[in-house]
């Protein structure tokens, strides 16, 4: 849905008539991550993520940021629903920047992004791209617990397309300093 407050100011909005976590199947997870996660509370990947429409699969080809943090999204909410066991979770238009997703009583705050540039990469290549990627997306959850000071926890979920072709994501936990 698009709409305008002004002629300046286009917004997007995604609305949901059913749970998103519906579209993505999480395949097993394994503790032991391609990149260092120090600092991090806890840490997994789910070795693979299967798209069940073919409305996402088709959308994983096209080359726009807004339609991968999308999917993203939709895979973050996927793991925390049915991998981390959290409710009550709120996704946010992700154009609007700030948290991608929490949780309603507001102890919970994620980031998340989609990355398919290391499709066709080294596994080197790939390892230094997740690495930078997930510090940025921790960095982005310090900033979340200063702007929502009942958050105890915050997750960067990472999901990206490796070079094998398969769809993984990476969990990190961390918490406030």
């Amino acid at each position: 849905m698009v709409y305008v407050l002004s002629k300046d100011d286009v917004n997007l909005a995604t609305i949901y008539i059913g749970d998103p976590s519906t579209l993505y199947a999480l395949g097993d997870t394994a503790q032991t991550l391609p990149i260092d996660t120090g600092g991090a509370k806890s840490a997994f990947m789910i070795q693979k993520v299967t798209f069940n429409r073919q409305l996402e699969r088709g959308m994983l080809g096209l080359d726009s940021d807004y339609i991968h943090g999308r999917l993203g999204a939709e895979i973050a909410y996927t793991v925390a629903k049915n991998k981390l066991g959290l409710s009550g979770i709120i996704l946010e238009e992700i154009s609007k920047g700030g948290k991608d997703l929490y949780t309603t009583d507001g102890t919970v705050v994620i980031q998340a992004r989609f990355l398919t540039q290391t499709e066709s990469r080294s596994t080197n290549d790939v390892a230094l791209i997740l690495s930078a990627q997930l510090n940025d997306l921790v960095t982005k959850l310090r900033q979340d617990f200063g702007n929502n000071h009942s958050a105890t926890s915050g997750y960067a979920v990472l999901s990206y397309v490796d070079n094998d072709g398969v769809v993984k994501t990476l969990v990190v936990e961390v918490g406030p300093r």
